[in-house]
């Protein structure tokens, strides 16, 4: 309501803005395929193969042995293990039946294609009285900055959970839910890469859904389970156990903030690393102040049963959700992208949710770092000038993670402060009145 209020002058010019975004943003993708060979999602593409031909993917140096073969030239540091689960090359089965390069198109597309009608979603349910030529600006503003700034560039599946997010949100929304949509949206985010999974568990929870949650869970251990069967068993279990547990010593996965490729993670293991916790500490604080803050969620949902199904409620939830699935668990910086999911909310709703305390904070913060914030150039630029190796390493790994954790700080303050506005019998957003039934 708040944007569509405003500069109403301009109005005629929001459908070509839209537009244009979306045709360069698609633009850009296409671009950076036909110049990319699709190190990230090579991963995806061999156990895909692999699941098809009842191999061990996940064996020592498997990897490094079919990379050649049905990707491209060895990477010198593949020595490490295919560290996807089972499901997510059950999930993306498709890929596996094509040649890599027409694979990684059609990937691609997919993306796109999930995170357009994602966002779509996510603006019905949020903002209702738009028409479609705002619901077009906010998917090609999204997708500009996916081109540009997370994810589609090195083909990875950020695009697509930010996409499958915004429909499980949507559907799981309003007075009439469409629960097998969002059953279907949200087994995918676990299926395909379970560490973007909190949302996803946390959203059900809040509105007490147990059954579907049950379900969800359900589907994720079964097609986990056949998979594991088919790439060898018991076996393939414990390769696949082993490999995950060594791959945070490879490069660009350590904890150090000065291992120069490594600072692209912005989980909080690499801030406390930063910041000078012990290595042999740093799991036991991060876990601290992860279970801190999932207790902390838990008491606000306490404090919501009440009014739990209102959209409102989803939305104010959302956002610390998104934030401590990025910071409790491994991330590296394109998953930032992650986060327009609530400030697509907090934007949609703009007028009403902005009374909350914290909301303007987390929308400048996630703004710059997820939508604007190159993190591959501004170290370039840096370098340019003069400043130090050291020292451009230390800035790009501790800045992603403190913007986050910011954002977390921020997000929870507006969602404390709307609770407790509900539960002081005020309605602080225009969505929080109707009736709301649990199906």
């Amino acid at each position: 309501m708040g944007l569509q209020n405003k500069n109403q002058g301009w109005r005629f010019l929001v459908l070509p803005a839209g537009l244009s975004f979306m045709a360069a943003g698609l633009a850009i993708i296409l671009w950076n395929w036909t110049k990319i060979w699709g190190q990230d999602f090579g991963p995806i593409y061999l156990l895909a193969k692999a699941l098809f031909r009842g191999y061990n993917i996940y064996a020592p140096n498997a990897l490094r042995l079919w990379w050649p073969r049905y990707v491209g030239p060895s990477l010198s540091d593949m020595a490490y293990p295919d560290f996807y689960p089972p499901s997510t090359g059950a999930a993306l089965f498709f890929v596996g039946l094509l040649p890599f390069r027409a694979a990684s198109l059609l990937f691609i597309l997919v993306d796109y294609a999930v995170l357009v009608y994602g966002v779509w979603r996510l603006t019905v349910a949020f903002a209702p009285e738009w028409d479609a030529r705002y619901r077009i600006l906010a998917i090609g503003l999204t997708v500009f900055a996916g081109s540009v700034r997370w994810g589609f560039g090195l083909l990875q599946v950020a695009p697509l959970m930010l996409g499958l997010l915004a429909v499980f949100v949507g559907a799981l929304t309003g007075s009439r839910p469409h629960i097998v949509e969002a059953l279907i949206a949200g087994a995918l985010i676990l299926l395909v890469k379970p560490t973007f999974g909190l949302p996803i568990l946390g959203l059900p929870i809040l509105q007490r859904r147990f059954k579907f949650l049950v379900v969800m869970l359900g589907i994720w251990a079964l097609i986990n389970g056949l998979g594991f069967a088919r790439l060898g068993g018991m076996a393939a279990a414990k390769d696949y156990i082993s490999g995950v547990a060594g791959i945070y010593n490879k490069r660009g996965n350590s904890t150090n903030p000065y291992v120069i490729g490594s600072f692209f993670r912005i989980d909080w293991p690499a801030l406390a690393r930063g910041v000078g916790v012990r290595l042999k500490q740093v799991k036991v604080v991060c876990d601290a102040l992860f279970i801190l803050c999932i207790l902390g969620l838990f008491w606000e949902m306490r404090r919501s049963e009440g009014f739990a199904l209102e959209p409102a409620t989803t939305g104010a939830f959302l956002a610390p959700l998104v934030c401590l699935t990025l910071l409790g668990v491994y991330h590296h910086d394109y998953d930032a992208g992650f986060l327009l999911a609530p400030l697509i909310v907090y934007i949609s709703s703009a007028k009403e949710y902005w009374k909350l305390s914290g909301v303007k904070l987390f929308t400048v913060l996630v703004i710059w770092y997820a939508g604007i914030y190159m993190p591959g150039k501004v170290p370039a630029l840096l370098h340019a000038l003069g400043v130090g190796r050291n020292i451009i390493v230390y800035y790009e790994g501790m800045q992603g993670t403190i913007v986050i954790t910011l954002a977390l700080i921020a997000s929870f303050w507006a969602l404390h402060a709307y609770v407790s506005a509900k539960a002081r019998g005020k309605a602080p957003l225009a969505h929080a009145r109707g009736s709301y039934a649990r199906v």
